[in-house]
């Protein structure tokens, strides 16, 4: 694990488990896995949304990718478009906007399972990957996202909506 992280390979874990004494090699094993888990989450994460970024996206889509042709299992994409969003920032200004990005994301967020997957692909697109998905399932949650962003639009005042697209 060290050896490949000298190297700037940080994909390891260090096995904390095998350790039955806290010597100084476990101590600092335990201290890298707690590097390791913060710098992922710098890499991997958009500041602003609290989503996955794009990097999280090609990461962990391929893991869930991968998991779903193992398992047998379906998995969908939706990609969602908050509409009228360019408004919001040209009339309201983009500081409004991001706090809108922030309430869309949490709004997202909790229109969905704790196991689906959220990031932000860019401006106001937001992907979800939902595993072990049926037909049904997608679409009602499909349902749930708008319906959760229209609330808090309404909440708001505001004039936006959303449009999704599935695969």
């Amino acid at each position: 694990v060290f050896n490949k992280a000298q190297e700037g390979d940080f994909s390891a874990r260090y096995d904390e488990g095998a350790d039955q004494m806290p010597d100084p090699v476990t101590v600092i094993g335990r201290a890298y896995n707690k590097m390791r888990a913060h710098l992922e989450a710098i890499v991997l994460t958009d500041p602003l949304s609290g989503c996955f970024n794009r990097r999280g996206l090609n990461q962990l889509a391929e893991r869930e990718v991968s998991r779903a042709v193992r398992g047998k299992k379906n998995i969908a994409v939706l990609a969602i478009d908050v509409d009228h969003f360019k408004a919001i920032n040209d009339t309201l200004g983009h500081q409004f906007g991001d706090e809108v990005l922030k309430a869309v994301a949490t709004a997202v967020r909790g229109a969905t399972r704790g196991t689906d997957l959220h990031f932000r692909w860019g401006g106001d697109e937001i992907v979800v990957l939902l595993s072990k998905a049926t037909t049904d399932g997608v679409l009602v949650a499909a349902e749930r996202i708008r319906s959760a962003i229209r609330a808090y639009a309404r909440a708001e005042g505001l004039h936006l909506d959303s449009s999704i697209g599935i695969a």
